[in-house]
């Protein structure tokens, strides 16, 4: 028996102890995250709303070591997204549940609102890049954020969407 395989092994008898306690922190963890996101939402529109764009865009002293921190939180997100699938799939198979062939309809509609939302956004930047006078690029407000050293919202946020693309795409097989 493999390492990963006992540490799966521990885990499922970890879980099927304190199945309402994991459960229970499941259903918290779901709630944080949309209180998160609807929070961090509203930073993202009032930051949009109040940036003076064309002054950040003129200073060049922002730091590179932002962008590689920024990266490291995503992929540990990624990492823990797929430890977070993990408990999640233990906790289905000790409640004995199967998960379903097709997600729910909520589900598919949230991923594909995602990313038809990540599509224009990118066409949106492309455009904007494009087109060099009117309208910056989102990339110039993500500069000013971390010019204004705004980078703890960035990170949760980088860190959620890592989470989310990690369990979204590395989700335990059976």
């Amino acid at each position: 028996m493999t390492a990963l395989t006992r540490s799966k092994v521990r885990l499922t008898k970890a879980v099927e102890g304190n199945l309402e306690r994991f459960h229970t922190l499941e259903l918290i963890g779901h709630g944080v995250a949309i209180v998160l996101t609807v929070g961090l939402g509203y930073l993202a529109i009032r930051g949009v709303l109040t940036a003076d764009s064309k002054w950040c865009d003129a200073q060049r002293d922002v730091p590179t070591w932002n962008g590689v921190g920024l990266a490291a939180v995503t992929l540990l997100g990624f990492v823990c997204g797929r430890l977070i699938g993990e408990v999640r799939s233990r906790i289905r198979d000790a409640n004995g549940v199967e998960p379903p062939v097709t997600p729910s309809l909520w589900l598919q509609t949230a991923f594909a609102a995602f990313l038809l939302l990540s599509a224009a956004l990118l066409g949106y930047e492309t455009w904007s890049m494009g087109h060099s006078g009117g309208v910056p690029p989102i990339t110039t407000y993500v500069r000013c954020a971390a010019l204004f050293g705004n980078s703890i919202p960035a990170a949760v946020a980088t860190f959620q969407i890592g989470v989310m693309v990690g369990n979204w795409l590395w989700y335990p097989t059976r």
